[in-house]
Parts: C-alpha cells; sequence; structure tokens
C-alpha cells in the first residue's frame, strides 16, 4: 500500500553498487550475516528478551524466566577452580574472557 505523497524512485545499477561496495553496508551485512547463521545454528530463542517482558503476564511461572543454556568447562582447566570474573568483547559478542581463582590442589 502506498502513503499518499510519497513517490518511490528505482536505483540505477550504478547506484545500487555504489551502495553494496560502501563500507557501511559491507559492515551491516556482515554484521546481519552473522546474526542469521547463529539463529539457524542455535537451537535457541536467539530473540529472546532477557528482560522478561510479557512473560509474568503469558501464565509463565517465574521460575521458568531464566534458565541455565550453557556450561563451559573443562576437567583439566577448571577443577578446583572459581570464575573470578568475565566480560564480552564489544566488537564480536559472542567472544568471552574468564578469568579464575588459583586451583589450590595444584602442584605449581
Amino acid at each position: 500500500k502506498e502513503e499518499e505523497g510519497v513517490v518511490l524512485q528505482e536505483l540505477s545499477d550504478e547506484q545500487k553498487q555504489q551502495i553494496m561496495t560502501s563500507q557501511d553496508f559491507r559492515s551491516f551485512f556482515d554484521s546481519a550475516a552473522r546474526i542469521v547463521e547463529k539463529a539457524l545454528c542455535e537451537e535457541i530463542d536467539v530473540g529472546f528478551l532477557y528482560s522478561g517482558e510479557g512473560l509474568l503476564d503469558s501464565g509463565d511461572n517465574a521460575d521458568e524466566l531464566l534458565r541455565q543454556n550453557r556450561v563451559f568447562e573443562d576437567e583439566r582447566w577448571t577443577r578446583n577452580r572459581s570464575v573470578t570474573s568475565f566480560d564480552f568483547n564489544s566488537k564480536y559478542p559472542e567472544l568471552i574472557l574468564v578469568s579464575y581463582s588459583n586451583n589450590e590442589e595444584a602442584p605449581n
């Protein structure tokens, strides 16, 4: 449905090519492609709102608002060690940095 007074103009092939080769568009497209790729590969709802907005009104149990989704551990590196901090990469949010306490039972 067209809005009154709005005239849409078709872009020329040259204008389309200029947009598609611009750094802004390439950055946007790369980011969007990674999000879609994750959405297709993940078994979780990538669009889930962690704020819980709309969940309490839908009759969901409050215990179901936040669930453990993944566990990252390696017996060799994390045994007897506590997580002391973690941070997300602002450029690549799928990257996480974690620091651990010393393993008091380790020989060194």
